[in-house]
C-alpha cells in the first residue's frame, strides 16, 4: 500500500499488485472532482478487501468514489 498526497487529486488504484492512495486535499482540491471543495479518504482493511471511501469536506460520502479491491 502506498499512501500520498502532493498532486491534490483524489483517487485510489492498483499498480502491480500495490494500492495506491490519494485523499485529495481539503483546502486545495484540484482535479475533475475539485468542485466538491476538497476531500479526504478513510481505508478500511477486512480479511477479503481493502476499501477506500471518499468524503468532502461537510464529511458526506462520496460513494461514486468508491474504492474496492481484494487483498
Amino acid at each position: 500500500m502506498v499512501l500520498f498526497g502532493h498532486t491534490h487529486k483524489e483517487g485510489a488504484v492498483t499498480y502491480q499488485g500495490k494500492l495506491f492512495i490519494n485523499p485529495g486535499s481539503t483546502t486545495i482540491p484540484k482535479g475533475l472532482h475539485a468542485n466538491l471543495g476538497g476531500t479526504y479518504a478513510i481505508l478500511t482493511v477486512s480479511d477479503k478487501q481493502y476499501t477506500v471511501k471518499f468524503y468532502n469536506r461537510r464529511h458526506e460520502d462520496l460513494s461514486d468514489l468508491t474504492v474496492i479491491v481484494a487483498r
